[in-house]
């Protein structure tokens, strides 16, 4: 007998030339009734999928296909850890869920090899926020949550945040929102 957890896939669609979300995008689990479609920020969630080995298609007017063949859904992912059966190919900054949000989001990325690793917070001025991450990690996917609260563990004010993952000499940055 083996054990099965309910497990949420989301993330984001980008366009990889200009960086602005896809808007419409599907995306689908094959042979499940699992579904679901991107919206103005490019976010999708799917929740209740029972863990396991996958194909995880992504189809959008005017792109071509994505195909991802034994993507793994499991406890271990959702629980923040890097996912070991495979290592993406790329640095990915996968975007923040739910956005806007209030009082927490799940920033999501994946790191093509091992190395140091900072996520870090900033105001729409550009200012400081907070550091969620600064630490060695290993190539896989990852995500950590914001309560929505600065390095002093004081809650900031509703508003337009930046997020800013930094891994070797990558690094992406992207918008949320927290609305109270």
């Amino acid at each position: 007998l083996q054990e099965s957890f309910a497990e949420t896939l989301f993330g984001s669609i980008t366009d990889q030339r200009s960086n602005q979300p896809v808007t419409g995008a599907v995306v689908w689990i094959e042979d499940t009734d699992f579904a679901d479609t991107t919206d103005i920020n490019g976010t999708y969630m799917m929740t209740g999928i029972p863990s396991g080995h996958y194909v995880v298609i992504i189809d959008a007017p005017a792109y071509r296909q994505k195909v991802f063949r034994n993507f793994l859904i499991d406890d271990l992912l959702a629980a923040g850890e890097n996912q070991p059966a495979a290592t993406p190919a790329d640095f990915q900054l996968l975007g923040n869920y739910p956005n806007p949000f209030n009082p927490t989001t799940t920033v999501a990325y994946t790191l093509a090899g091992n190395g140091h690793v900072t996520l870090h917070i900033y105001d729409m001025l550009g200012r400081y926020v907070t550091r969620l991450v600064d630490e060695w990690q290993t190539a896989g996917n990852h995500q950590v949550v914001w309560d929505g609260k600065n390095s002093r563990d004081e809650a900031v004010p509703t508003g337009v945040y930046y997020y800013q993952l930094r891994a070797g000499k990558r690094m992406e940055t992207r918008k949320m929102i927290l609305v109270k």
